[in-house]
């Protein structure tokens, strides 16, 4: 190949999540004398990611969303395109208009895919999530397929919510959340260092890992938990993130007299260590795409409970379960797995289920090339 691939990907404008986590980690599993990457988003801030400098990205920055300025967004739009871009991708959680995935079709770019990462809008305050969900399902109705070339999602949940009836179920490509397997699998000797530096004794361990926000419902776990600890005062909740609502779940943990057995431990980037110390993990979410942490979870061999928001896809290994948000049944079920905490090496069940990054990338790298 005379020259590389170049691959702009469109992430969200806030942060670094799921969909970034995606990006990277699959850029990074990538041929890269075969491919460049850079990222489109509203978020500059982005430029002192370490993943960013370490792959080489640019970060093609815009100001506005189309629905603010349509012309101004079409002229910056323009001028990035301009640079011979081969691939758009566009990863999103929700529609708020397509006029980037138009423009690069109008350019007659060979690759357009758009790649649905959410199945629902998150937003604490209720008037502005029924707002956006109005939008998303204006522009919803109005897209067809002449506005890609590809129509990806990370699960069938994410599929029906960015692109409804308008494009059939055979034309969308299932692209899995796949992972580094080895990183997560269970390590004993990993498991006492954490737990040693975190003073967990031999507590019974709950985790959680994921933003501080209304999604991710921690507020309900840390009711659970209460109760849990009540029966078993040998227990404790490491919650593992930051966000918008970090001060109000602080707050709590304080009125419900938790202090010395939640623990919050901001962002941290020993992730695939911090599984080692848990003895379950928790994800009461009010909808995912297709979680990623759920399943480098079940990778590192723990029970792992999500909400029943959550697509069955998710369901990997035999103590993986889906249940209502009912704060009895979580407790009941916690309580359940208690004395049947073991750990198994989940290498070869990850891997045939789709969830490993080796093999996974290379199926993106063929989507680019094809």
């Amino acid at each position: 190949m005379s020259k590389k691939v170049k691959v702009l990907h469109r992430v969200s404008s806030s942060g670094v999540g799921g969909m970034e986590k995606y990006v990277f980690e699959h850029c990074k599993k990538m041929d890269r004398d075969l491919f460049h990457f850079d990222l489109l988003s509203r978020n500059c801030e982005l430029t002192k990611n370490k993943n960013v400098q370490d792959l080489g990205m640019k970060v093609r920055s815009f100001s506005i969303p189309e629905f603010q300025d349509r012309d101004l967004l079409k002229r910056q739009i323009g001028e990035i395109l301009d640079d011979g871009y081969d691939v758009i991708h566009l990863n999103t959680c929700m529609w708020a208009g397509f006029l980037i995935e138009e423009m690069a079709m109008e350019r007659g770019i060979s690759k357009v895919i758009v790649h649905s990462h959410s199945s629902g809008v998150d937003s604490v305050d209720a008037l502005k999530r029924k707002q956006f969900i109005e939008r998303h399902e204006y522009y919803k109705a109005r897209f067809g397929k002449e506005y890609a070339t590809h129509f990806c999602a990370c699960s069938l949940n994410a599929a029906e919510w960015l692109f409804g009836p308008q494009i059939p179920k055979e034309d969308i490509h299932i692209l899995k959340n796949a992972i580094e397997v080895e990183d997560y699998l269970y390590n004993e000797k990993i498991r006492k260092e954490v737990r040693d530096e975190l003073e967990l004794g031999d507590a019974y361990v709950i985790g959680n890992i994921g933003r501080f926000a209304y999604v991710k419902n921690q507020s309900f776990l840390i009711d659970v938990f209460c109760d849990v600890h009540k029966y078993n005062p040998n227990s404790k909740l490491i919650i593992i993130g930051g966000g918008e609502l970090e001060e109000q779940l602080s707050r709590k943990v304080s009125e419900l007299g938790l202090d010395c057995s939640v623990l919050l431990l901001g962002w941290r980037d020993d992730i695939p260590k911090l599984y080692q110390a848990m003895d379950l993990f928790a994800l009461p979410s009010f909808f995912e795409g297709l979680p990623i942490v759920g399943i480098e979870a079940q990778t590192s061999g723990l029970p792992t409970l999500m909400s029943n928001h959550i697509t069955e896809e998710a369901i990997v290994t035999e103590n993986a379960k889906l249940l209502p948000l009912d704060k009895d049944a979580w407790t009941k079920e916690i309580i359940y797995f208690m004395s049947r905490v073991k750990r198994n090496n989940m290498e070869k069940i990850i891997t045939d289920a789709g969830y490993n990054i080796k093999y996974a990338a290379k199926e993106l790298e063929r989507i680019y090339l094809e």
